[in-house]
């Protein structure tokens, strides 16, 4: 309950930052699909794995956001999804590791709901450090994702009416379907909603949060 309460919070802010009214996302969460769901990753003997050798390997979230509770040091994040090549080291950023704080990820459908406005975060866990041993690391994230069958296009607010092509990037989509195609395409297969639903298969278990790498 307290991150529902968390969660409606936060979209609130977002209703107001993209010009909406404040509770117009209420209505799309009154019976959510979102999952509280524990990531662990076990000890590590740095000795054995090079500094920035890959936890978790890059991706992005399939919901609109995500409210992660971190487990220390390791998480990156980066803007340029477009090219996730994970080889360059240059261009990841670490994420503080502050006490009491939330860490707050777009995700891949609230870049759907506004047309690319936002962006959802391409993110990565990585060893810091080979100095001692690296501690098992246990983060807590709550994934939010809205009704099931809530229909999700781009926002009339996110739309550039000077454009030359269709304002609009996307087609309708509910969250079921979003899902689905997401979970379809990470696995290698497709479904009819395949090209609604956009693709980023760099990781397919830890989209959601289940895959740990070391």
């Amino acid at each position: 309950k307290s991150m529902e309460s968390l969660a409606d919070a936060l979209l609130q802010i977002f209703a107001v930052g993209l010009g909406l009214e404040q509770f117009w996302f209420r209505d799309k969460m009154d019976h959510h699909m979102s999952a509280l769901r524990i990531l662990n990753y076990y000890s590590v003997d740095p000795k054995s794995h090079a500094v920035g050798a890959i936890r978790a390997s890059a991706h992005t979230d399939y919901g609109i956001l995500t409210i992660l509770r971190s487990g220390g040091p390791g998480l990156q994040v980066r803007k340029d999804v477009e090219n996730s090549d994970e080889e360059n080291n240059s261009n990841w950023v670490n994420a503080p590791q502050l006490e009491d704080a939330f860490i707050i990820n777009i995700g891949d459908l609230m870049q759907r709901w506004t047309n690319d406005e936002w962006v959802s975060t391409l993110h990565r866990v990585v060893l810091t450090s080979k100095d001692t041993l690296v501690e098992r690391r246990q983060s807590i994230a709550f994934f939010v994702n809205t009704n099931h069958d809530a229909v999700v296009s781009p926002l009339d607010t996110c739309m550039d009416d000077c454009s030359d092509v269709s304002p609009d990037k996307y087609p309708p989509i509910t969250m079921k379907e979003h899902l689905m195609a997401k979970h379809l395409a990470a696995m290698g297969h497709s479904s009819s909603t395949d090209n609604m639903a956009g693709t980023n298969t760099a990781d397919a278990d830890s989209a959601d949060g289940s895959d740990e790498e070391l």
